[in-house]
């Protein structure tokens, strides 16, 4: 496969610095590749969060790919659901300086979300990206993977974006995760036949 990236600007300042990162996307394109292309600045280590695939196979291949990839050492699967430590290992990572990927466009299934906007409309978007990022003082950055082609992609990395760190914890994760819905809104105008949305989300 043939990959193009845009975002040196942005690997530039992760060189610069030894701070964390928060990486957010949508379900959109062919989004799980982007992990597994670049190799991160600094030694980093790239936490991924995911939900566990409904069909055991499905579930299996998943893992195959992540288990086999030549820069499997760079990476640490993490699988949403019961574990009531995975906050605390992710704040962990990135205040080592590492980076954690989590989905920004969709809440898991049960669990809490905040009340934002796309596409003018609200949306129920996940507030766990803002929240890891203020408690770890890491920017958030919006990544996408854009499909050009046939076995041909190109992986965005757009400027970082900093979480509030006021008196105000609230205000300051909701406008978060405010800008966090831009992002994706932004992603998913430029290729809306790309985003993964099996459901209807406003009536009409």
């Amino acid at each position: 496969m043939r990959f193009d990236f845009a975002g040196e600007k942005t690997y530039e300042m992760m060189r610069a610095t030894d701070r964390g990162f928060v990486f957010f996307t949508a379900h959109f394109g062919n989004w799980e590749m982007g992990p597994l292309t670049e190799e991160l600045p600094g030694n980093r280590k790239f936490h991924v969060v995911r939900e566990p695939e409904m069909s055991v196979a499905a579930q299996r291949f998943v893992q195959e790919l992540f288990d086999k990839h030549p820069q499997r050492d760079q990476f640490v699967l993490h699988y949403a659901g019961s574990d009531l430590a995975l906050g605390a290992r992710l704040l962990m990572a990135l205040r080592k300086g590492d980076v954690v990927g989590m989905p920004g466009d969709r809440p898991r299934a049960g669990m809490a979300t905040l009340t934002s906007s796309m596409f003018g409309r609200p949306m129920q978007l996940p507030p766990g990206p803002a929240a890891l990022a203020r408690a770890a003082n890491a920017p958030m950055v919006p990544v996408f993977v854009f499909r050009e082609g046939r076995r041909h992609y190109r992986i965005e990395l757009w400027e970082p974006i900093e979480v509030g760190q006021g008196d105000d914890k609230e205000a300051d994760i909701r406008n978060a995760v405010a800008a966090m819905g831009q992002a994706c809104e932004r992603a998913i105008r430029q290729r809306p036949h790309h985003w993964f949305c099996w459901a209807k989300l406003w009536p009409r």
